[in-house]
This record gives C-alpha cells, sequence and structure tokens, in this order.
C-alpha cells in the first residue's frame, strides 16, 4: 500500500474517521484467522475452501481499498493449483501487517481514537 491509497482511504471516511478506526481495529483483532484459514487449506489442499477464505480476506481488504498479494489464491485455488502458496501467503501476510503499521501511523497523527 502507498501514500496515495492510504490517503484515498482517509478521505473517504473523513466525515466520520471513528467508524474507520473501529473497522480498522476489529480487522487487526480478525486478520490472523483469516491468514490461519488460508495457511489451514494450503496445508490441506483444499482448494474449495482455499478459494472461500481467500475471497472473504479480499473482500475484508477491499474495505481498506487495499488489494493484498492474497487475491491471486482465489484463481489458483480455482485451478487446484498450490504451486508457490505459501511464499505467496509470506508475501500477503507481510503487507497485511504492514498496512496496519501504516494505518496506525496516520489514525496516530489523525488522534483519532
Amino acid at each position: 500500500m502507498n501514500s496515495n491509497e492510504l490517503d484515498e482511504l482517509f478521505s473517504v471516511f473523513s466525515d466520520d474517521l471513528e467508524i474507520l478506526v473501529e473497522v480498522f481495529n476489529q480487522f487487526k483483532l480478525e486478520y490472523q484467522t483469516y491468514i490461519s484459514s488460508i495457511k489451514t487449506e494450503i496445508e490441506n489442499q483444499n482448494s474449495k475452501d482455499l478459494e472461500l477464505h481467500a475471497h472473504t480476506l479480499k473482500g475484508v481488504m477491499r474495505n481498506f481499498y487495499f488489494n493484498p498479494a492474497i487475491a491471486p489464491f482465489e484463481k489458483l485455488a480455482r485451478e487446484g493449483s498450490f504451486d508457490g502458496c505459501n511464499e505467496l501467503l509470506e508475501d500477503g501476510e507481510q503487507q497485511l501487517i504492514h498496512f496496519i503499521e501504516l494505518c496506525e501511523i496516520e489514525i496516530n497523527k489523525k488522534n483519532v481514537a
């Protein structure tokens, strides 16, 4: 996520940053569950549930105008391909962590708690 994307996110919620903070804080509590579900489906090579969990996480992230490396899992799952999934997940997870850190910095700058 770059600063322009982050600016877009905060501009969309400019009238009610408290709602953004509330949704963001809920996401911080739940994102590891999404990642764990995806990891489990990769380990089990369960393409149907991998597609479902990836789609769910992608949808949640679209609320934040962010499309991490998680998005390709849907396509890979439909194809029944698990090649490179662990590396892709690791990259996606790092992007999510970076997104969370950037949002926290911006939220603190805007003094919204």
